[in-house]
C-alpha cells in the first residue's frame, strides 16, 4: 500500500510548497501585519477544522482497514477538487479575486487541502490508538 500512498504524498507536499508560494505572494504585497495574521490564521482554523470533520467520521468505528483513514485523506475526491479549483483560481482568477478579501483564496484552499492530507495520513495511527479501533489487514 507504500506504493499508493508515497506518490500520493509526494504530490500533497508538492502542491503544499506551491501554496505557501502563493501565500508568500499575496501577503508580500501587502504591508499590514494584521492582514497576514488575520490569512495565516483563517488558514490554519480552515485545516484544522478540515481535520477534524475528516477524523470525525471514524470515530464510532470499532474496527477499521489498516490504511482507510490514510487513503480517505490521500485519495479524497473533494480535496482533489478543491486543489484544482484553487489552482485555477491562483491561474486564471486574477481578474475575478481584486477584493483584498479574495485574493488569499486560493492560497487558504490548497494550504488547507494539502496540509490537511498530509497531516490526516500521519496522525491516523495516532487517532486510531486513541479511539481504540482496531486495525485489519
Amino acid at each position: 500500500m507504500g506504493l499508493i500512498l508515497l506518490p500520493l504524498l509526494i504530490l500533497w507536499l508538492g502542491v503544499g510548497i506551491y501554496a505557501i508560494r502563493i501565500g508568500y505572494q499575496v501577503l508580500a504585497g501587502t504591508s499590514q501585519l494584521s492582514y497576514t495574521l488575520s490569512v495565516c490564521a483563517i488558514a490554519m482554523v480552515a485545516l484544522l477544522l478540515y481535520l477534524y470533520f475528516g477524523f470525525a467520521q471514524f470515530k464510532e468505528n470499532k474496527a477499521l482497514w489498516a490504511f482507510e483513514i490514510p487513503m480517505f485523506f490521500a485519495a479524497n475526491k473533494l480535496a482533489f477538487g478543491v486543489m484544482i479549483l484553487g489552482l485555477l483560481l491562483h491561474c486564471f482568477g486574477q481578474g475575478v479575486l481584486i477584493s483584498a478579501y479574495l485574493k488569499p483564496l486560493p492560497f487558504i484552499m490548497i494550504f488547507t487541502v494539502s496540509f490537511g492530507a498530509m497531516a490526516g495520513v500521519i496522525l491516523s495511527d495516532t487517532f486510531m490508538a486513541k479511539f481504540e479501533i482496531q486495525k485489519t489487514h
